[in-house]
């Protein structure tokens, strides 16, 4: 059990600092040559690109819970998600996921390639579930907001299920996880 405990304190003190250096250092990657500088860019174009990538079949439901027609995009991941599970990602910190609505912003060519250069909710869910234990359900649409929350914290920010970990391993800690949510917000 000791292992655990240690594995756990690991896991709980190592943000994904990959990712954040991934969005931090986004514009840098740029090397001029693109069309990146959106001083003079068309913005009708970067809204053009944006629907036709929310209209590939994968992106069509939320990377997290699968709700039809989501209205939010969570960067650098470069996933669609709705509204409830926005929530979650704005919870994280601009600095691991900018959450940024696919109606109401306007949208950069940068961040445009950002969601484009991720290869849409079906990669970024690849990438971020491959060692999803095949007995663990993943959220629905009408599971309660806590139950996300949990998920995507645990998927996006530990990256629990992006690990090589044991599927016991990957249950215990999600189960322990959960329970110490839930106990915290019992206390509050």
């Amino acid at each position: 059990m000791d292992d655990e405990n240690n594995l756990l304190h690991f896991l709980d003190d190592t943000p994904s600092s990959h990712y954040r250096k991934t969005w931090d250092g986004y514009s840098s990657q740029n090397d001029g040559d693109d069309q990146s500088d959106t001083s003079d860019a068309d913005p009708s174009n970067a809204r053009d690109r944006l629907e036709t990538l929310l209209n590939q079949p994968a992106n069509k439901f939320c990377a997290d819970c699968g709700t039809p027609d989501p209205k939010w995009a969570a960067l650098p991941f470069g996933a669609f998600i709705c509204i409830k599970c926005s929530g979650t990602h704005r919870s994280l910190g601009v600095h691991i996921s900018k959450v940024i609505s696919v109606n109401l912003d306007e949208w950069t060519d940068e961040e445009v390639n950002c969601l484009a250069n991720s290869g849409g909710n079906a990669t970024v869910n690849t990438k971020y579930e491959a060692f999803l234990p095949e007995n663990y359900k993943k959220p629905r649409q009408d599971f309660a907001t806590e139950d996300r929350a949990i998920f995507i914290r645990y998927n996006i920010y530990h990256h629990y299920f992006s690990l090589t970990l044991s599927d016991e391993t990957i249950l215990f800690l999600f189960v322990y996880m959960q329970e110490k949510i839930r106990a915290s917000t019992v206390c509050d």
